[in-house]
């Protein structure tokens, strides 16, 4: 089956995130089909962005065509600048062309605008269309940004998101709870799927950069316990609560271990400081996908935490939980969104988001577990992400959720 996706912020593990087209092709690569990602040349969300020589640059990153569409770099704080990259990929998506005639076109909700352009191709090849949601564009922006309902770019979003779920062959989304949101929009129930954001339970880690080795190894050992985020330093993740905790924590011996960048990083480290705890805080800047294991591997606790916030009712996915069990983390998972991570087993440690106390005295209990508790624990997370979050899995799951649309 030939398979093209058009999804803005794609990424793999060279240029950062986002990671989930990259792992679901490439198992459809290992299943034999052929699959090309268009994407743009620039994105915010990655590491590092590929070079360019034309409107149109191709690339091939294990069996997957990369298509990158030229698109102006932009400063993400600037709505401007991201509105023109965003109008940019979607005029340059339109007028690519595969030379291949495909047999399922996706268009992903990084946003909606793509979802004309997919129905096009689909149309035109006579193929399923399917749209994925990541996001909920343009809700999220209303209910996150506080952005109107009445603006032009919003109205726009909308038009795309209400075309795309009445026309799509079949609506897959990440989030578990989306359905009835989208059935308000004009869904066919039958339409929906769920496939989560999965684990890559077949890679190994990578050793660490020498710079991030060198700061990690003298802090760890200074600690009796490693309490470690990975991802975004932005507010929807919500770690101000997580750094009031840390002076509730230190007394214990826990030190606490910020992998990742992003806008919030200033105001968090100067709170840091205002608690006096620069001595007990590392920061590490965002590494490779594969080194993020073995700085995992020197943690005790993970902390997941969201905003309290309306939009989450509708499910999340967050892969950094994945990784958290994948590298056998126990977590702190500060949020009441609607999740099935229960069959995870002991390991996921629920608490109130936004609450410094309870994070303090989940992540101790969970520095605190015994042994065997511990590899017991281990075993039933690794048991359960091969049965619900491995990729190979999830990408079956997405070809098969497609009959009976």
């Amino acid at each position: 089956m030939n398979i093209l996706i058009y999804a803005h912020f794609a990424g793999s593990p060279e240029m950062g995130m986002v990671y989930g087209h990259y792992y679901l092709a490439r198992e459809w690569v290992r299943m034999g089909h052929r699959v090309t990602i268009v994407t743009a040349s620039f994105a915010h969300t990655r590491k590092v962005n590929p070079s360019v020589s034309s409107f149109f640059t191709f690339d091939l990153i294990d069996g997957i065509e990369y298509v990158y569409v030229r698109s102006p770099a932009y400063d993400p704080a600037k709505n401007a600048g991201r509105g023109l990259n965003i109008l940019a990929f979607t005029i340059g998506a339109f007028f690519f062309r595969p030379q291949y005639e495909p047999d399922l076109v996706i268009t992903s909700s990084h946003h909606t605008l793509t979802a004309f352009t997919a129905h096009r191709m689909a149309k035109r090849h006579r193929a399923r269309f399917v749209f994925e949601i990541r996001d909920l564009w343009p809700l999220g922006l209303v209910e996150i940004a506080g952005v109107s309902i009445r603006h032009p770019f919003i109205r726009l979003l909308q038009l795309g998101e209400d075309f795309a779920v009445r026309h799509a062959d079949r609506v897959v989304s990440v989030l578990s709870h989306a359905d009835g949101y989208l059935r308000s929009r004009g869904m066919k129930p039958q339409k929906f799927c769920y496939v989560p954001n999965g684990a890559d339970l077949t890679s190994s880690p990578s050793p660490l950069p020498k710079d991030v080795a060198a700061k990690l190894k003298p802090f760890r050992h200074r600690h009796r316990f490693l309490v470690g985020y990975i991802g975004g330093i932005n507010t929807a993740n919500n770690l101000e609560p997580l750094i009031r905790a840390l002076p509730r924590m230190v007394a214990s011996g826990v030190g606490l271990v910020m992998l990742g960048d992003g806008p919030c990083q200033k105001r968090l480290a100067g709170l840091v400081d205002g608690l006096g705890m620069h001595e007990h805080c590392l920061w590490l800047s965002a590494i490779k996908k594969p080194a993020v294991a073995s700085v995992l591997s020197s943690v005790d606790v993970g902390y997941m935490g969201l905003s309290n916030l309306p939009i989450y009712r509708f499910g999340v996915s967050p892969t950094k939980v994945n990784d958290y069990l994948l590298s056998g983390v126990p977590i702190v998972f500060a949020s009441d969104a609607p999740s099935d991570l229960d069959g995870a087993g002991p390991l996921v440690g629920r608490c109130p988001p936004g609450d410094a106390n309870a994070i303090a005295a989940k992540a101790l209990e969970l520095c605190h577990v015994g042994t065997a508790a511990l590899n017991a624990g281990r075993r039933q997370a690794l048991d359960w992400l091969a049965r619900n979050r491995d990729y190979r899995v999830l990408a079956e799951r997405f070809i098969e959720g497609l009959g009976g649309a």
